[in-house]
């Protein structure tokens, strides 16, 4: 990709941290949305019983009549579900995992599932630099059952940034990279300030942190700010690249694989400018 775009070896290691991306061929954002969420509700017994709704996010397709969420519940079995599709850039996960968190909280819902999922390539020009080497594709998914754990959210949004970044009119995607770079990092900062205040937390009790994996020096710069042990903030986004709104929940995946943490802080940053997060703890019952 380097020799194609006239960029020297490594470069785009250098200034993003990404090493391998994957994109799709034939597969749709349909069948990726769907073997995310088959696998999440292999992890829990008798799930399909209990989930009532099932939210859709995603940046890289146009609405669909038929929501996409129906289509996946349908596919995966989950019969007694609603389904509801949410829009809202990079952020639109979070945005979901707060209504959901909420909803069962309130105990308005006795299971709910979110299906992240990104074609990006689609929106690619194989010309821009900017973009072209960091987007990918991918799709994650969540199971929220009524427990023990709590959460505070924060978001916002900076709407004289809104031509950051953008899909122009033939569908491609189109970033000013110095400037979506420098909200990200201090949208972040802010982000996990503003979260740790709520909850009454310090800097310490926080056992995982995972960022939207936008970009590796996003994410360093931000957090080193911060002073937040880097082994506490999990990163995959090397041989991953940049997944949209399913980045999150991707890496969460991954990240409780390795470690059960008692509380964790989920931040993000898209299109808007929106950035935001919520914050995650586990109460002894």
């Amino acid at each position: 990709m380097e020799s194609k775009l006239g960029l020297t070896k490594g470069w785009i290691e250098q200034r993003t941290g990404i090493q391998a991306r994957r994109w799709v061929e034939e597969e749709t954002i349909l069948d990726l949305a769907t073997l995310a969420l088959s696998s999440a509700l292999d992890d829990f017994e008798n799930a399909h019983e209990k989930i009532d709704r099932v939210f859709f996010v995603t940046s890289s397709e146009k609405p669909s009549y038929v929501p996409y969420s129906t289509q996946i519940a349908a596919a995966c079995g989950l019969t007694k579900a609603v389904g509801n599709d949410i829009t809202g850039g990079f952020m639109s996960f979070l945005h979901a995992m707060d209504l959901s968190l909420a909803t069962i909280e309130s105990s308005k819902s006795a299971g709910i599932a979110i299906v992240a999922a990104e074609t990006l390539s689609k929106h690619l020009d194989e010309e821009d630099v900017d973009t072209l080497p960091i987007f990918a594709d991918g799709a994650g998914a969540v199971v929220l059952l009524p427990d023990s754990w709590y959460h505070v959210a924060f978001f916002k949004s900076l709407p004289e940034a809104s031509g950051d970044l953008t899909i122009d009119s033939n569908g491609l995607i189109r970033m000013k990279g110095l400037r979506v770079f420098k909200t990200a990092v201090n949208g972040m900062e802010e982000t996990v300030k503003v979260l740790l205040e709520k909850a009454g937390m310090e800097p310490e009790a926080l056992e995982l942190v995972i960022p939207h994996q936008a970009n590796l020096r996003i994410i360093m710069k931000a957090f080193q700010r911060l002073q937040i042990a880097q082994e506490r903030v999990f990163v995959n986004l090397q041989e991953l690249g940049n997944t949209g709104s399913a980045s999150i929940p991707i890496a969460l995946h991954f990240a409780l694989q390795q470690r059960s943490p008692r509380s964790i802080l989920l931040a993000g940053v898209g299109s808007g400018m929106n950035y935001g997060g919520l914050l995650l703890w586990e109460v002894d019952r």
